[in-house]
């Protein structure tokens, strides 16, 4: 069901149980699908599914909203060029909790790196950095925001093909290997 569980604020009655709960989740999803995603599916070239799965991708990637469609637009570049999304969230994703908790409570440690480096070896079919194209599924439960980039990017004439985060919620986006490096050793050194 990841994907079709759409995040918004639910009022429950105590005596719901965990299926009427899914239940009412996969509803809304299913209104917010009729109203709001379905008839905007023609003007992308993507499946529906692969829409889910592009924008659960961009939900876990974003911290500001503003990024989504510049962010959607990395992943649309990329896989029109068939290079590897290389999406750090799908890694997090199949982590095991011991190995996420100790990525999240020491960022950017040598430690976190060693964790996040063993599983980007890993043959998993989230995998991004390890196959190429969309992983198998969704990763998350995205909002509507995050469906909307998937099928709208923005600033694809720009040809970015790289970002990374720069300390403040944003990105640092760059066209290519060389501008991102140098992105990198900037944020590095701290601007």
């Amino acid at each position: 069901l990841e994907g079709f569980l759409f995040p918004d604020t639910y009022t429950f009655l105590s005596n719901y149980t965990e299926s009427d709960i899914i239940e009412t989740f996969i509803q809304h999803f299913m209104n917010i699908y009729d109203s709001h995603i379905k008839t905007k599916l023609s003007s992308s070239h993507l499946e529906f599914i692969d829409v889910l799965i592009l924008s659960s991708i961009i939900q876990g990637e974003a911290m500001l909203t503003e990024e989504m469609p510049t962010i959607s637009s990395v992943y649309h570049n990329r896989l029109n060029r068939r290079m590897k999304l290389e999406a750090d969230p799908t890694i997090l994703y199949y982590m095991t909790p011991e190995d996420l908790l100790l990525f999240k409570d020491k960022p950017g440690s040598s430690e976190s790196s060693k964790v996040f480096n063993k599983y980007k070896r890993i043959d998993s079919r989230h995998n991004t950095y390890y196959h190429q194209g969309l992983p198998a599924t969704p990763i998350n439960n995205p909002g509507l925001k995050a469906i909307y980039a998937a099928l709208f990017p923005e600033n694809t004439d720009k040809k970015y093909l790289y970002f990374v985060a720069d300390g403040t919620g944003g990105h640092i986006f760059s066209k290519t290997l060389r501008e991102h490096n140098r992105a990198i050793r900037k944020i590095r050194r701290g601007y």
